[in-house]
């Protein structure tokens, strides 16, 4: 995912006064946008592809967290209908498809906008990224893939 973009000048924190996850996502995108030196023009288009993005996406996600909600409701039921199941999975899954469509546009079309230099750092920056993802964080965090423990205990 690239993160570039406007910066919101709200601090949004959580209730426990900690930054919360829309306030990372800022971060991010400030530090994007200061380590790929984007001129004024380059991040109104960003932004402006990004408010498209939006405006696209948000109509489907809406759908899919309906549908799930119906799932739910239907698994709560005392006769459960496989069938009816079933489609709604079957229309999650092709929303979510369209949604992964929209999103590779987007990140093309953003990539269209960034100098060679530009998308050299970008490409080195989502590297560096993924190998700390697969670094596995010592045995703790989100990076433990399926381990149910530490790997010291166990």
């Amino acid at each position: 995912m690239i993160f570039v973009g406007g910066i919101n000048a709200q601090r949004h924190r959580s209730w426990s006064g900690h930054d919360g996850p829309r306030m990372q996502r800022e971060s991010l995108r400030t530090q994007a946008v200061e380590r790929l030196d984007l001129t004024e023009e380059q991040q109104e288009s960003i932004q402006k592809l990004r408010q498209e993005q939006y405006n696209t996406l948000k109509p489907l996600r809406t759908k899919v967290v309906e549908l799930r909600a119906k799932e739910r409701t239907l698994m709560a039921q005392e006769e459960i209908d496989q069938k009816a199941i079933n489609e709604l999975i079957d229309e999650q899954s092709e929303l979510t498809g369209q949604m992964r469509k929209l999103q590779l546009e987007h990140r093309l079309a953003i990539r269209d906008v960034l100098t060679e230099e530009q998308l050299m750092k970008l490409d080195m920056q989502r590297e560096r990224r993924q190998e700390f993802r697969n670094r596995g964080n010592d045995g703790w965090g989100p990076s433990r893939r399926g381990r149910p423990y530490h790997r010291n205990w166990g």
